[in-house]
């Protein structure tokens, strides 16, 4: 549900958990350097993400098998929000790049948040990991189907039933979060 208030003067958007403050002028999201960006930000700065848990409705959930760090394993479909991006608006981004997906934002559903630690990460110096805080949102299909898949991100994609996503062969967090939306066990 989006409003518009002003408080002591200022012109606030808010939608949920998204407030804009003022005249927003973005995104602001130049191409930065992967050594530079690595040195400056990654080094500096906890980066807000975005991920999506895509399933059919029926307990089977999509994830896919990333060839890039900070996790070349299996994983939902994510990255960095753009300032000035809601989180929904993020995912619907993130859904046409990585599944060639046309999704509305209403679509997404706020499951958790997870803080991230990684020892390694795709910018140079790898080894110097990253940290990221992403926001996990649900996003139901019709049906099973298959997707079209980011190839410099994912090597692959597999429908699998939740309740057999578990320790030790899934990554804790995605183990959390597909619990935390009742589809695993």
């Amino acid at each position: 549900m989006e409003k518009r208030v002003t408080v002591n003067g200022q012109r606030i958007l808010y939608c949920g958990n998204h407030s804009v403050t003022g005249l927003f002028i973005g995104p602001h999201n130049y191409f930065i350097p992967s050594e530079l960006y690595g040195r400056t930000v990654r080094d500096n700065v906890v980066r807000g993400c975005v991920d999506i848990l895509v399933t059919d409705g029926n307990g089977n959930v999509f994830l896919g098998k990333r060839n890039i760090q900070p996790w070349d394993q299996w994983w939902t479909f994510g990255g960095a929000m753009v300032p000035g991006e809601s989180p929904a608006d993020s995912c619907a981004r993130i859904a046409k790049r990585d599944l060639g997906l046309e999704v509305n934002s209403d679509r997404f559903s706020f499951i958790t948040y997870k803080s991230l630690v990684f020892s390694v990460r795709r910018e140079e110096p790898q080894e110097n990991g990253c940290h990221d805080i992403s926001l996990f949102h649900l996003l139901v299909v019709p049906s099973v189907r298959e997707f079209n898949l980011e190839p410099d991100e994912y090597n692959e994609g597999v429908w699998i039933f939740g309740k057999s996503i578990s320790l030790p062969n899934f990554h804790p967090a995605i183990v959390e979060v597909v619990q935390g939306a009742n589809l695993g066990p």
